[in-house]
């Protein structure tokens, strides 16, 4: 989605971008380019992803910088991710290897594991209620 209108939180820290109205509620927003580089996005064109983890949990926003095609992934063509390093690679939980009419410069599309992205946010969200 477009993302429209964001109100940012006062005294929030990264990777927290603020709120926006989705459907009616208030949906937190978190900055994955800041989860990933440590530095905010300040892309007007970025685009909002909205994420429905679970009955149990609510939903919560993802500002991204750039959002291609979402497909259909059936499981026996996700590949296991050869090595976890700093950033958003640790919230990987496997890769998409691109079609071979892509062409060279194609890059694999990373899966991120939800549940691991949530652990990290709220644990950004258990230090700010501390600070």
């Amino acid at each position: 989605l477009p993302l429209r209108e964001r109100v940012p939180l006062p005294g929030a820290h990264s990777p927290v971008a603020g709120i926006t109205e989705w459907r009616g509620q208030s949906l937190p927003v978190f900055d994955l380019v800041e989860l990933r580089d440590g530095q905010s996005s300040a892309r007007k064109d970025a685009q909002l992803v909205v994420v429905r983890p679970a009955e149990s949990q609510p939903p919560f926003g993802l500002l991204v910088d750039a959002l291609g095609d979402i497909p259909t992934i059936a499981r026996d063509k996700v590949l296991p991710v050869p090595f976890i390093g700093s950033g958003v690679a640790a919230y990987v939980d496997g890769l998409l290897a691109p079609p071979a009419t892509a062409g060279p410069e194609a890059a694999p599309v990373l899966l991120l594991g939800i549940d691991k992205l949530l652990a990290k946010l709220n644990s950004a969200a258990d230090v700010d209620a501390v600070a």
